[in-house]
């Protein structure tokens, strides 16, 4: 049986959905981040030649997490899914459970996108929820195993296990102070919690000791093209499946997200069930042409865990979806002069801000989708010149502080070029300036 697990930041953002599917070749496709909502979602994601959907949703937080799981009909039908732990505690869609019988008995898939928080992150709310994430799906899975169950976990963790899953830590292991803080913190310790109730990392199986092997980048300081990043997307089977895992890839070419997939073969035969459990979407009927008031789409029926259809009468059901063919764009507004007042660079490349792939990451800005020279860009917004970082002698990108702290909103110029480690010349020069110091040098000079 082959799984994947894949973090798209975006499920709307991928285009051809369905040769997406069949290039991953697998069994069983776990997607994290797929940020829709349920009256979002077109059959075109559900439409598909060979696999069965599922999605939890958001109840709050809309638009920034949920998960998804689609199965090959030939091989991995569920008996059944879920879409909680034992608590109860997940209203952001970040959990998805399927019950699978193998010829070795039963095999549960957990599907989890553990909520992101740092330690000294500045932000204690997300940090706490992550913290409490975790230790839910602690005291599932030990009550999965203490029935003696097979148990595969797989999804974004966010967390760095070791200092060989984080480019950052591994530029800062020298420094004794660094690496005590950075191992004790909290999640991290949960983690190792984890293994010690018998779960095997499936990358770390296979490479107890390699580095540089990462799963997500920092798309907005260009960290993918150094391979500046973190390891934090996990494949884990509980004991009793360690010596079958077969192979593990972690599939850095394929684009797409500020993750890359990762796969794993496992020595395991399931039995695909006959009968098709009523939450999947082939079912929805907003798809299927059944949706028979604008209530049955806004009061979504909660899924049923245990409640299925013989797979027979579920081919039956079309899902044609009638699109409509009157939505006419409405012509752009002339913009204002003041819009360009966020613009402060055009060789930046738009990108997600996303924390968590290094301790850097703490900041975001926006960039013109065309080449404008940068003399009219600071024209039009009112910026000064920028300065040159002190190494490379470029023209610096000016960004702005979002970590949560006293100098959040705060405006700063560092180098240009792409994160990465500070042996490289390729890599950002540690050159640092605020903006309003900027200022007051030009006047100083004129």
């Amino acid at each position: 049986m082959k799984i994947v697990s894949w973090n798209i930041n975006g499920i709307r953002t991928l285009e051809s959905f369905d040769k997406i599917l069949d290039k991953l070749d697998a069994d069983i496709i776990c997607f994290q981040e797929t940020k829709v909502s349920r009256c979002q979602l077109d059959s075109s994601f559900c439409k598909l030649n060979g696999f069965l959907s599922f999605y939890s949703f958001p109840k709050i937080r809309i638009g920034q997490s949920g998960v998804s799981n689609y199965y090959r009909r030939s091989t991995s039908i569920p008996s059944a899914t879920s879409y909680q732990f034992n608590n109860g505690c997940d209203d952001e869609g970040r959990i998805l459970i399927s019950h699978h019988n193998t010829t070795d008995g039963p095999l549960k898939v957990i599907n989890v996108y553990v909520p992101c928080g740092y330690e000294d992150g500045g932000d204690d709310e997300r940090y706490n929820a992550k913290l409490n994430f975790l230790n839910a799906l602690i005291d599932y899975v030990k009550s999965l195993l203490a029935l003696d169950l097979a148990v595969l976990l797989v999804g974004d963790l966010n967390v760095k296990a070791s200092v060989m899953d984080s480019a950052d830590a591994l530029q800062n292991c020298n420094d004794p102070l660094f690496l005590e803080k950075w191992l004790k913190t909290k999640d991290k310790l949960l983690f190792r919690e984890l293994l010690n109730l018998g779960m095997v990392d499936c990358f770390r199986y296979f490479n107890p000791s390699k580095k540089h092997v990462y799963t997500c980048w920092n798309t907005s300081l260009k960290a993918r093209i150094n391979n500046y990043g973190t390891r934090i997307d996990y494949i884990m089977v509980s004991h009793k499946l360690k010596d079958r895992i077969l192979s593990f890839q972690t599939l850095s070419d394929t684009m797409g997200s500020d993750h890359c997939p990762i796969r794993a073969e496992i020595d395991v035969h399931m039995i695909s069930s006959e009968a098709i459990p009523l939450d999947c979407t082939v079912f929805y009927p907003e798809l299927t042409g059944k949706q028979s008031s604008l209530r049955d789409l806004i009061n979504v029926a909660k899924p049923q865990d245990s409640i299925s259809v013989p797979l027979s009468t579920a081919k039956a059901v079309s899902i044609k979806r009638k699109l409509s063919t009157n939505n006419k764009s409405k012509p752009l507004k002339q913009a204002k002069l003041s819009a360009f007042s966020e613009i402060i660079s055009s060789k930046n490349v738009a990108g997600k801000a996303c924390n968590k792939a290094s301790g850097s990451a703490s900041t975001e800005y926006t960039s013109t989708k065309k080449a404008v020279p940068s003399m009219l860009l600071n024209l039009l917004s009112g910026l000064p010149k920028p300065p040159k970082c002190s190494s490379h002698r470029l023209e610096a990108t000016l960004r702005t502080v979002v970590k949560q702290g006293p100098n959040k909103g705060r405006r700063f110029y560092c180098c240009q070029l792409p994160v990465g480690p500070s042996h490289l010349e390729t890599s950002q020069c540690s050159f640092f300036l605020w903006f309003e110091d900027h200022q007051k040098r030009l006047k100083n000079i004129s």
